[in-house]
Formats: C-alpha cells, sequence, structure tokens
C-alpha cells in the first residue's frame, strides 16, 4: 500500500505582487537607482492630512490639504497605491529619516 503525502500549500500572488517582487530582486542587484524629478512636479504639493486604506494586495494613502476655514472638505493633492510589502519599506525608511539627526 502506498502512503498518501500531503502536498505542500501553493502561494498564490497577484500580478501585482509578482511584479513588485521582480522590481525589487532588479533593484538589489543594481546599483540605486537614479530618479528624475520633471520640471511641473519639482515644486511639490503640500499636504496637512492623509488618508491611508489597504485590501489583501495594495495599500492607498491620499495626501490631502486641510484649509481652516473650509473644513470639514478637503483637496487630495496626489494618491499613491503600493504594494504591503513596498508599504512596509517606505515606513521604514520614513522612520530612520525621522530618526536623524539634523
Amino acid at each position: 500500500m502506498i502512503k498518501a503525502q500531503a502536498l505542500p500549500k501553493i502561494q498564490k500572488k497577484s500580478y501585482t505582487d509578482v511584479m513588485a517582487d521582480e522590481s525589487i530582486k532588479r533593484i538589489k542587484n543594481t546599483e540605486q537607482p537614479q530618479l528624475f524629478v520633471p520640471a511641473d512636479k519639482r515644486g511639490g504639493v503640500y499636504s496637512n492630512a492623509v488618508g491611508i486604506a489597504k485590501n489583501n494586495n495594495e495599500v492607498t494613502i491620499d495626501f490631502a490639504y486641510l484649509n481652516i476655514n473650509d473644513q470639514p472638505n478637503g483637496i487630495v493633492n496626489a494618491r499613491v497605491i503600493m504594494t504591503q510589502e513596498h508599504a512596509r519599506s517606505v515606513a521604514k525608511k520614513l522612520q530612520d529619516v525621522m530618526n536623524m539627526e539634523i
């Protein structure tokens, strides 16, 4: 009699997760990427409020401006969507920067 063996569970990954994994591998195996900021983005946007939401695959961060005279209506200036793994990396990097002495 042949004894049945349990098959290992296969972890399903979304397309986004697979692409993020590949991007991370490429970045880890190369130099730090050089970032180009287009002229129309160099001024940045001001944000004094943030909203964060997540689902099983992604984290969405809305950066907004709340005018004290126009509450509770705010204007979202930027929406950033990333994988949860990348969000953890960003959170760690932000914490590192915040702990640096000026």
